[in-house]
């Protein structure tokens, strides 16, 4: 292979990371848009507020991402997948930037579930895909034309090794959720905004029968979780509803409990679910 050939394999070899990207990222929202209720503290949620349904947004994305990402490593119509993964990377570079600025402490959505919130790294993260999708598109060629030039194919893999070291979504589980439990800790969270999102829960609805009053009789903070306590009848007995509620993702952590007024007597449970 002359130099100028192993320059454009290599080029052409750095499409793969978008391209691999996107198809996960796609696959993971396609599976989750059917989900009775999507995670409304992503960006993408927060960026579209209530005026434009979530859903079909979710859905149109996940496709596109899944086309896009499954034509760059197919290595067909080359180069204009390249050029739309760096679009559409682009595009989602610009939406996290937004995010950081005004929606800290959202998810970034870039692996549905599984995402990590929103920050400079998912802003750098892809602004680098967007780059190599460029780079890919202008190589000319398929990514797998790297396989014929070892040495383009060493820097294309410490690519691989640089991304995957920047994306924690990839990391196991219970070492992601430590991680994520020490940034959780200290995630901004409003407490209105966390009452709002208490009012529209599954949740709200089980409990809200036993409730006398609509409003927090006291309410605070402890690490990962807010509590909110109000005046209830339950059983035949005066209580507290004791609610907590996790300021992670997951509703299903959220719960009530029913204490007896004035002792620590535990009358009924009810845990969130979606």
């Amino acid at each position: 292979m002359s130099g100028s050939e192993t320059l454009s394999a290599l080029a052409s070899g750095l499409a793969v990371w978008p391209g691999l990207f996107l198809l996960a990222g796609g696959a993971v929202k396609a599976r989750e848009w059917r989900a009775p209720d999507l995670d409304r503290d992503d960006v993408l949620a927060r960026v579209l507020g209530d005026r434009v349904p979530l859903r079909p947004v979710w859905a149109a994305v996940a496709a596109t991402e899944v086309v896009v990402g499954a034509l760059v490593l197919a290595g067909l119509l080359t180069p204009f997948p390249a050029l739309a993964a760096a679009l559409v990377l682009g595009a989602a570079g610009m939406v996290a930037a937004w995010g950081v600025r005004n929606a800290p402490g959202a998810g970034c959505g870039c692996f549905g579930a599984r995402s990590e919130q929103v920050s400079s790294r998912t802003v750098w993260r892809a602004a680098a895909l967007t780059a190599l999708a460029l780079a890919g598109a202008l190589g000319g060629g398929a990514w797998y034309d790297v396989l014929q030039a070892p040495l383009a194919l060493v820097v294309v893999l410490a690519a691989g090794a640089a991304l995957a070291a920047a994306t924690p979504e990839l990391r196991p589980r219970d070492v992601r959720m430590r991680a994520y439990q020490t940034v959780c800790s200290h995630k901004p969270a409003s407490p209105q905004r966390t009452l709002e999102r208490l009012r529209a829960s599954a949740l709200w609805s089980d409990a809200h029968e036993y409730l006398l009053a609509d409003t927090p009789h006291e309410q605070w903070r402890d690490g990962c979780w807010r509590y909110l306590t109000y005046p209830a009848h339950y059983d035949g007995e005066p209580a507290t509803a004791v609610f907590a509620l996790y300021l992670g993702r997951s509703r299903n952590a959220d719960g009530v409990a029913f204490v007896a007024e004035g002792e620590e007597r535990v009358l009924g449970q009810i845990k969130g679910r979606k």
